[in-house]
Formats: structure tokens, C-alpha cells, sequence
């Protein structure tokens, strides 16, 4: 299991606290707390700057949401890079440059949806 850093979810707690605007008790914060944790353990395994180049993931996105975006974008992917079964060798060096471009999406993808399933398990 990946390591939460303890932290950013007590920052977590605080600000979903003070944005509440409701009196301080310990039952209340402690419901924030585990909102808290519970955002902190469905988070994304990679980072979302690497994401970013790969899909459109957005910024705070649960791994829920972004598998959901990756495995939508990896099909995409490979829809397009179905095409190459069928075409013969491509006529420029441009031509090759976007096929190859778009095979190693296709992988990059895969690498990284694997990743993103693998971190949902722990």
C-alpha cells in the first residue's frame, strides 16, 4: 500500500472544517477527518502532471475518475493505431513520426491504466 502522507490529510480535515462553517466539535471533525482519509486513499497513484501528457485527466480527480478517463482515452488510442494494421509503410519521414507516435500512446496508456488498476488493489 502506498504511503498517505498523515500531513496533508489533517490540512485536508481542517479545510473542509473551516469552509463547513459549523462550530467546532469533535464529532464534527472527526466526520471530516475520515472524508478526509477517504479522499487521501482513492487518490490517484501517478502523479497528475504525467496523467496530464496521457489523457486529460484533471487536477483532483479520484483514481475512480481517472481510470475511467484513462481506459476511455486508451481505447481512442488504439482505435487510431488500428488504422497502421491496414496501411502499408508510410511515404514520409512525418508520416512515420505520427505513426510511431501513436503506437507508443497506445502503450503509454496501457502502462499507465496497469498502474492506476494495480493502486486501486492496495
Amino acid at each position: 500500500m502506498a504511503k498517505i502522507d498523515t500531513a496533508k490529510v489533517m490540512r485536508r480535515a481542517w479545510g473542509l472544517f473551516r469552509t463547513s462553517m459549523q462550530r467546532f466539535s469533535r464529532a464534527v471533525f472527526a466526520g471530516f477527518l475520515r472524508q478526509a482519509w477517504a479522499e487521501a486513499k482513492d487518490a490517484p497513484v501517478t502523479p497528475y502532471a504525467y496523467m496530464q501528457r496521457w489523457a486529460a485527466v484533471p487536477f483532483g480527480a479520484s483514481r475512480t475518475q481517472a481510470i475511467r478517463i484513462i481506459t476511455s482515452a486508451l481505447e481512442c488510442a488504439r482505435v487510431r493505431a488500428a488504422r497502421y494494421s491496414r496501411a502499408g509503410e508510410p511515404c514520409n519521414w512525418s508520416a512515420a513520426k505520427h505513426r510511431s507516435a501513436d503506437i507508443m500512446r497506445v502503450a503509454g496508456l496501457e502502462a499507465l491504466l496497469a498502474a492506476e488498476t494495480a493502486g486501486r488493489g492496495a
